[in-house]
Formats: structure tokens, C-alpha cells, sequence
């Protein structure tokens, strides 16, 4: 398991959960990132291929998404916020290794 970092088409950085591609894993992500992390839970929308989630903790705002072609991933909008999702994903991941 790891984060990969990269540039989206829309020209984001993008964070993948790298082992954690699939659906149930997305929920995973979610939970922790809410009960853990404390972020508020903004917007929920599920496909029938592609989850997306929109959380903020007052500090900053991102996305989390899981595609079933590409897996779990998380960006932000602002590129202001990039080094805090950066850490808060892997924080996430050492989160997750230690279950």
C-alpha cells in the first residue's frame, strides 16, 4: 500500500491509494477520514461505477473519489490546500496499515 502522486487532466494533483482500489476499501477511507480525522462529510454521490465524496474540516476542502477503472483517489480544488491533503492522505495510509 502507498500514495502515488500525480497530474490529473484537469490539471490537479491527484493522491491514489495504491492497493486500496476497491469499493469496499472506499468506505474504509471514508470512515477514517471522518471518525478519525474529524472532516465533515459535504456532499455523497454514488454511480454505478464511480463513488464521490466531499469533505472539509474548515481548514480546506477535497474530494475523494473511487472509479472502478482508476480506484481511490482524493484532489483538491484550491492547489493552496495540496500539501494538506498530502499529508492527510498519508496519514490516512498509516492509519489503514496499522488494522
Amino acid at each position: 500500500m502507498r500514495i502515488v502522486e500525480s497530474i490529473n487532466k484537469e490539471n490537479k494533483t491527484e493522491f491514489d491509494f495504491v492497493k486500496l482500489e476497491h469499493w469496499d476499501e472506499f468506505d474504509l477511507i471514508v470512515d477514517i477520514i471522518k471518525d478519525e480525522f474529524g472532516f465533515a462529510q459535504l456532499q455523497e454521490l454514488d454511480g454505478v461505477a464511480i463513488r464521490k465524496r466531499v469533505f472539509s474540516n474548515g481548514d480546506f476542502k477535497f474530494i475523494l473519489m473511487h472509479d472502478e477503472h482508476v480506484g481511490n483517489y482524493a484532489y483538491c480544488e484550491s492547489e493552496d490546500d495540496v500539501e494538506k491533503l498530502r499529508i492527510l492522505t498519508h496519514k490516512v495510509l498509516e492509519r489503514i496499515k496499522k488494522i
